[in-house]
């Protein structure tokens, strides 16, 4: 009885274990995705999150091929006539080539959005340059999992996203060094707080190295200031529904943002720019904005966010 539970646990056990052979891991610790072992190269799962659901979608994949051939098996060895042989393959043949076309189906729509690292190679590339991997990740999160179709979209976004990520790396930076920040913070009637100051100036346009010099492309230092302006109108005035809709977009795809960040092992206070370098990545792919266009679409959402209330972001309301 006891020989029989041990293998129906290793039946059950199959799927999972035919699934972890599409894992490993780099040099550095980071996983990896291998579908078609050494001959089709691998690719870096950029979250754990990640993984642990491939995995699982890929154990149920396996179940196929596992019950195509053991199934068959159990009854063909009550047959001794040639035809239930043949049938054994057709059965066999046919649960495999069903199980080829789903897992190439499920393993291309996985792969075109991760990294893909040279065949034979057991770490990641670049490694000299800390926000290299950081960056692709970000940036092919960004093009491919937020849900958005239009680039127009996705640099607005991407623009909340970064002007948010200043906040938070002042803050955390401040934390860490226990220093107070000078900001100047504003309640509205309505009991909103925004936050000014040169501390989110600097991030934004001001630093050598900012949001502006990275993915500010054909806009003048002038034309930021009245930018900036701008922004403090119209988030000092009823929110319109762009506003809302980029807090929305704000709140619902920080926290995968800064898994994302997390896992690459970026310090805080260079979040905003992992973040700006890849929308610099995906403004310099697109046609349909030209440079200037796609730069004004990034700096507006980023000044608008960089104001908001880090706790109303953060908050699960």
């Amino acid at each position: 009885m006891r020989a029989v539970m041990e293998g129906l646990r290793g039946l059950i056990e199959l799927p999972g274990a035919i699934a972890d052979t599409g894992f490993s891991r780099t040099r550095d610790g980071r996983l990896l995705f291998a579908p078609y072992g050494e001959w089709g190269g691998s690719y870096i799962i950029e979250t754990t999150a990640r993984f642990r659901r491939m995995r699982k979608q890929l154990s149920w994949l396996c179940v196929i091929p596992c019950v195509g051939f053991l199934v068959p098996s159990l009854f063909y060895f009550h047959l001794s006539q040639k035809s239930g042989f043949e049938h054994f393959l057709i059965v066999v043949g046919g649960a495999f080539s069903l199980f080829g076309v789903i897992f190439w189906g499920w393993v291309f729509t996985h792969t075109r959005s991760m990294i893909k690292l040279p065949v034979g190679e057991q770490s990641i590339p670049a490694q000299d340059d800390t926000m290299g991997a950081a960056t692709a990740s970000i940036q092919n999160w960004l093009e491919w999992h937020t849900g958005l179709d239009r680039f127009s979209h996705i640099l607005s976004v991407s623009g909340g996203l970064v002007g948010f990520a200043c906040h938070m790396a002042l803050r955390i930076t401040a934390d860490s060094e226990q220093q107070r920040i000078d900001l100047t913070e504003i309640t509205l009637k309505d009991g909103r707080l925004l936050y000014f100051g040169d501390a989110l100036n600097g991030p934004l346009f001001e630093n050598t190295t900012s949001i502006w010099s990275i993915a500010g492309d054909g806009i003048s230092k002038a034309e930021v200031q009245k930018m900036v302006a701008e922004g403090i109108a119209i988030l000092t005035s009823a929110p319109s529904p762009y506003l809302r809709s980029i807090v929305s977009a704000t709140k619902r795809l920080w926290p995968v943002a800064a898994e994302l960040l997390d896992a690459n092992a970026v310090p805080s206070a260079s979040w905003h720019l992992v973040i700006a370098r890849a929308i610099r990545a995906i403004q310099t792919s697109q046609n349909e904005l030209t440079p200037e266009e796609a730069s004004r679409v990034v700096l507006h959402s980023a000044i608008l966010m960089s104001r908001w209330n880090p706790a109303d972001l953060l908050s699960d309301g």
